[in-house]
């Protein structure tokens, strides 16, 4: 009865590695063209398959400056960014970070404003 049980949960924690193994990053790659920007950019995202995400433009202390996307990814985006805040302010020059979050997983490409 106990080699039963031994097998059992064995199985049950392969079964949960295989399961949990599913859940990937699906992100392939992200640019930003052209960085550093002075004006415009554009953020190309690729994915291996679609995923709700979320796309911000953040500062170094994690403040969100700019939501660039949220709802289901496509395999090819393309987000253009003209320094506009959400708030309709122009963001100052600066070190920034474009941060794409799908569920677990964040992936962040740093960009830097000139001027």
């Amino acid at each position: 009865m106990k080699k039963a049980a031994l097998i059992l949960a064995l199985l049950g924690i392969l079964m949960l590695g295989t399961l949990s193994a599913k859940d990937t990053n699906a992100l392939e790659s992200i640019e930003i063209n052209p960085n550093p920007m002075s004006k415009h950019t554009d953020v190309t995202l690729v994915f291996s398959q679609c995923d709700n995400i979320s796309v911000t433009v953040q500062t170094a202390v994690g403040q969100v400056v700019k939501t660039l996307y949220t709802g289901q990814a496509q395999e090819y985006m393309v987000l253009g960014w003209n320094r506009e805040g959400d708030d309709g302010s122009f963001t100052p020059s600066g070190s920034y970070y474009v941060v794409v979050t799908q569920g677990r997983y964040t992936s962040t490409k740093k960009t830097l404003i000139l001027k």
